[in-house]
């Protein structure tokens, strides 16, 4: 099993940031051109501690939109706090995927070690099985799949060959036989010829402008993969996107499935689960683990759970040849943590998220969509009394109804929660630099659009919505 003190190694890999030192030392933060400095560690003058006895926040305002229509407000909200006693200013800055970024994740991850590079051919292998007639170009000289590999995939093909030859597969399309018959000739003269220079064993790295690495963690081995593509959605441009797993669940999957021939697992927020999760670990004692593998990778209260799923393994203990497996158990055992932005009010970079997963082994894999690299951090910063929060919110409320929808329909709002939480905030002054900064939101179940203001400073956030 993967051991979390294992996976605690890769820290900050994921976000290429360096905490150390930032403890101490004087960091300036600018907020609505309003400087915060911070104080010398251990002077409590912006701890959470002030906040805990705060009541829940009951108020009743009327406000009226610049459209003249009038809504009523009613707070009746809980204070919520994090987990934490301080609250900071993180500046980050979207990182340039190249291949400093990469050998700066493999080093981290793997340390001094042996890496190697890494082609999956199990990819190429599911490729190959799923065409009907048509088959991409493959260089596979230009690649570094092994000998061995090569040699799996040759069977493949030579299997989809026969295929079309005994009439197992078929196409109603005129021609389509001739060509896919064509076409399995082409790719096992191309798997041959690769095969007579490909080295017997994984080639280990000298640069890094691959994007698949293999290296080993207590032992079993492990994929770093990075990769870059397009985002669609509200958000159009380029993301980057993170994951380290196992190259064999086997190794770390439940004891009654380490002889299986093939293993899916899968979770509650992929696939509906039933069963009682048979995990050593309680949910808590997981999510505490998964707590601790973010904050050594540098990443604290930016990034909030946003869900918690049992984890569904899948195995077959027998395979009798390519399509066909038997003898198969199933188990509900691990966890997984889904942690994303919630809030935020720029519209130039895509939401990031990490999926982290757990098991009795400790932290196993974990995916990473769009890191940040922090810059900088302002630990234990000041923050504004409770009570003049609140009255910034009554005035935003009461001056910009229209702002939050208040006043555009004839309905009365509630307001249930008033939560301390970070929110990202983009640098005019500088492109693709934000900070995440401490903010209170006052929200509702039937509220159109939160009220949120700096911690710091009481400048208004707008909500990304």
């Amino acid at each position: 099993m993967l051991r979390r003190k294992v996976m605690a190694g890769m820290s900050l890999c994921m976000v290429a940031t360096l905490f150390s030192g930032c403890g101490t030392r004087t960091v300036d933060y600018n907020v609505d051109d309003t400087e915060v400095m911070e104080t010398e560690k251990g002077e409590d003058v912006s701890g959470l501690a002030q906040f805990v006895d705060g009541e829940r926040w009951t108020e009743e305002l009327s406000v009226t939109g610049e459209t003249g229509g009038d809504a009523t407000v009613s707070i009746h909200a809980k204070v919520v706090l994090p987990d934490m006693e301080q609250m900071s200013v993180v500046e980050v800055k979207r990182p340039e995927v190249d291949a400093a970024y990469r050998e700066a994740l493999v080093n981290q991850i793997f340390g001094s070690t042996p890496v190697y590079y890494y082609e999956d051919v199990d990819v190429l292998k599911e490729s190959a099985i799923g065409y009907e007639y048509e088959a991409g170009d493959v260089d596979y000289c230009a690649t570094y799949l092994t000998g061995q590999q090569l040699q799996e995939l040759l069977t493949v093909w030579e299997m989809i060959q026969e295929e079309w030859e005994d009439g197992r597969r078929s196409s109603a399309e005129a021609g389509a036989k001739e060509q896919a018959l064509q076409n399995c000739r082409e790719q096992i003269r191309d798997i041959k010829n690769a095969m007579r220079t490909a080295p017997e064993d994984y080639v280990p790295v000298t640069d890094y402008e691959s994007d698949s690495y293999l290296g080993y963690l207590d032992t079993i081995p492990y994929c770093l993969k990075v990769t870059e593509g397009d985002y669609t959605g509200d958000y159009i441009g380029d993301y980057t996107q993170i994951s380290l797993r196992p190259l064999d669940y086997v190794s770390v999957c439940p004891e009654e499935m380490e002889q299986a021939a093939l293993i899916h697992v899968e979770d509650g927020n992929e696939i509906r689960i039933t069963g009682d999760n048979q995990c050593e670990l309680s949910e808590e004692e997981a999510e505490k683990m998964a707590e601790v593998f973010l904050w050594d990778m540098g990443i604290f209260d930016e990034l909030n759970l946003l869900g918690t799923y049992d984890l569904y393994w899948f195995a077959y203990m027998e395979q009798l040849d390519h399509y066909t497996f038997r003898d198969d158990k199933e188990e509900v055992n691990g966890y997984a943590f889904y942690y994303g932005q919630r809030e935020g009010n720029l519209t130039d970079f895509p939401d990031s998220s990490i999926v982290v997963y757990v098991n009795d082994g400790g932290v196993f894999s974990a995916d990473i969509v769009n890191p940040y690299q922090i810059i900088s951090m302002t630990e234990h910063v000041p923050l504004l009394p409770l009570d003049t929060i609140q009255q910034i919110m009554q005035n935003e409320m009461a001056e910009h109804a229209d702002d939050y929808f208040l006043s555009t329909s004839e309905r009365d709002y509630t307001y249930q929660t008033m939560e301390l939480l970070y929110a990202r905030v983009a640098d005019d002054s500088r492109q693709g630099y934000y900070s995440f900064v401490p903010v209170w939101k006052l929200d509702g179940y039937d509220v159109d659009c939160p009220v949120m203001v700096n911690a710091i400073d009481g400048g208004i956030v707008n909500a990304y919505y």
